[in-house]
This record gives structure tokens, sequence and C-alpha cells, in this order.
């Protein structure tokens, strides 16, 4: 059905199907492969409805016709013994003389099922594991394998409808790293697979931490050994490299200081390796022995500009710096100014005409320089 007017449309799927209706079909009763269906035929007018037939899947059809009367409903139970397990499809049709309607639902027929995988022991290279294989179906024949990456697994055995059975595994690791426990059932019509990842952390770096104090950087970290008694080799990258021997479980605290002489962004890749496994933690920071604290406009008029500038010296020695201020209208620099911790320096400059100017700030010394940009309105 539909309505336009003033190219303006609209429309409505209406469904005006009547007579011999699939008014419903669901599962009534579960017993591993069987299933009993249910299917409702229901006249929903109130005339007679003559040669009514219905057909179902499975070859499961009606061997009559009948006739149902006005607003009369027809209940007939199916029952289908399945060969194989899975996910399947039931459906229904009815047909009479006034058309055809059909029903379908999908639902699953558990067959053989792998439940509550646990990992019970962690020891170093050792691990114990356990899950259940349960036969939600028919008695079967099946193989369960299960393979680790390091060996292989497999024994056939026969398990009865609703029967459970109790899987144990130990295997002792040659390597540490990533690594998957896959386990297979497998039977003549129906197989199921299961996997399960972990990594084997041959060592790892735990609670790390940096102090910085100007150039100073103080590293410190513990190093731990999860595998078998192993030399471990652990290192921060362009400040130092060493190997420590360490028996399973055993932990190195590790406290290292480096002064970094050269300004500017740093990374920090501290490794640590034990067999095959490499933990990793990368660290970035800034060195700035001599930096602009603050740069701001304490007045501004029509022809003048006072601003202050706090330089902080972040190392324990006293530093010389020079400052440099271009306004635009004029550079102003300063003579050589000693500085230990934090100093505050104040600067008039003058403009000859009104509007915003872009004032730059520079301050260096030997080593070390930084630089600052702000706004300036006269007015």
């Amino acid at each position: 059905m539909s309505a336009v007017s003033l190219g303006i449309s609209d429309s409505e799927v209406y469904d005006n199907r009547f007579g011999a209706r699939a008014n419903n079909l669901k599962t009534i009763y579960s017993n591993s492969s069987l299933r009993t269906f249910e299917f409702i035929i229901e006249n929903d007018v109130s005339d007679t409805i003559y040669n009514v037939t219905w057909n179902c899947s499975d070859g499961l059809d009606s061997i009559y016709s009948t006739d149902l009367e006005g607003n009369q409903s027809l209940y007939d139970y199916l029952q289908h013994n399945y060969s194989s397990p899975g996910q399947k499809t039931f459906g229904c049709t009815v047909v009479s003389n006034d058309g055809a309607e059909s029903k379908a639902i999908v639902f699953t027929l558990n067959g053989l099922e792998i439940e509550n995988f646990d990992i019970l022991s962690n020891n170093a290279s050792w691990r114990v594991v356990s899950y259940d294989v349960r036969n939600y179906f028919i008695p079967m024949e099946t193989n369960i394998s299960m393979d680790d990456g390091a060996a292989e697994y497999s024994r056939v055995t026969t398990l009865a409808s609703n029967e459970n059975i109790f899987v144990f595994a130990e295997q002792n690791f040659s390597s540490d790293g990533s690594k998957t426990f896959t386990i297979s059932l497998n039977s003549e019509n129906y197989t199921n697979d299961y996997a399960e990842a972990f990594s084997l952390e041959g060592v790892s770096i735990e609670n790390y931490n940096r102090h910085s104090s100007g150039t100073d950087q103080i590293f410190s970290f513990d190093v731990r050994n999860n595998w078998n008694p192993s030399v471990v080799v652990w290192n921060i990258s362009g400040v130092l490299s060493n190997s420590s021997s360490l028996d399973n479980d055993e932990l190195l605290m590790v406290i290292v200081e480096n002064n970094y002489t050269v300004q500017g962004k740093k990374q920090a890749i501290i490794t640590a390796r034990s067999s095959s496994y490499e933990d990793t933690i990368t660290d970035y920071f800034l060195i700035q022995p001599l930096l602009i604290q603050s740069l701001i406009t304490l007045s501004e008029d029509d022809s003048e500009a006072v601003s202050e500038l706090i330089v902080e010296n972040t190392i324990n020695n006293t530093q010389q710096f020079s400052w440099r201020l271009d306004t635009q209208e004029e550079n102003i620099t300063s003579n050589l100014i000693n500085v230990s911790d934090n100093i505050f320096v104040y600067i008039g400059s003058e403009y000859n005409d009104e509007g915003v100017y872009n004032i730059r700030l520079n301050i260096n010394n030997t080593n070390y320089n930084d630089s600052e940009k702000r706004g300036v309105v006269i007015s």
C-alpha cells in the first residue's frame, strides 16, 4: 500500500494472506540425537478450508489431507532421529487451496565438546593442563589428540551418550616464547577443535622507575628469571649492558645512573633476555639543563611593553647564559648572566606603531639553549 502527494510518498507492506496459516513451529523434546517438533496449522477465517496438507524437512510429510473448519487449529507432532550433530534447520510448509505458508527453526545438536580447559601448574618450563571431553550425542568412537608445538598426543576411545572423560597432560618445553595447546576431536561424522594460546616468559622486567635530576637519570628495575637456571642478559640502550646467572624465580635488582650531556628528546630501551624470550620497556624523556620556565607580558600600552622572563637551571652546577629578545622592532641582547637555580629577568621594549607583535626570546650558552614565543598588543 502506498500514497503520493505533492512529491511526498509513503508506503507500507501489509501481509493480507489468509486461510491456512503456518502458525507456529517449535521443539518440544530433546534427547541426544532425537528431536520432537510441534507444528501448528491455523485457519484464520470463518469459512472451511479444504485439502490441507503439509510437508516438513527430512521427509516428514502428511500422509493424508484434511479440512479445517473456520478458526480451527491443527496440531501435528513430528519426530526425527538425527545421524550427526551440528547446526540443523527444520522447516514445515502448509498447503491448501488458498496457497502455502512456511515456518523454519535453526538449532544445534551438540556432539563431542571440549570443556573446562585449565592450566593447573606453571613452573618454569613445565605446564600441566586438564580438560573434559563430553559426548552429548549418541555413542561415538573418537580420536582425542593434543598438540602443543613440542609434542603430540593421541588416543582413541568410545564415549557413551552423556559420558564425560577427564584428560590430564604434562609438558616440559625446551624453549620459551608464544605457545598454543591445540585439542582435536575426530569421529566418523563429527570434528571439534579447541585452541588455547599462552606465553612462556623466560624473563620479565618488573618495577621499572626512572628518577630525573637535570642531566642525571637514575634507572631502577628488577629482572626476574622465570625459566630454568640460566644466564640473563640485560641492558639499557646506549648506557650499559650486562649479564647475570639467575636461578628459577630469582630476582636481580638493577640501579644505574647515567649523565646525558646532550640536550633533547631521549629514548631508553631496557631489555632482558633469557633463552629465546626477551622482555622490553621503552621510556621517553627530555634532557633540558637550561630552560625558559616562563615568559609573560607584565604590561603593555601604546608604545611600551614590559616582559618577565624566568630561566631555570636544572643541574647542580652554576651556568652562564645570555638572552636575546626579538620584538620585530629591535633585537635586545644581554651580557652573560650566572644562574644556579631560577633567575627572573625583566625586559622593557619600545614600539613605534600600534599593532600585534610576535616576540621571540632565545637563551643559550656553550652547550644548551631554549626559545619561546608570545604575542604583545600595542594600542
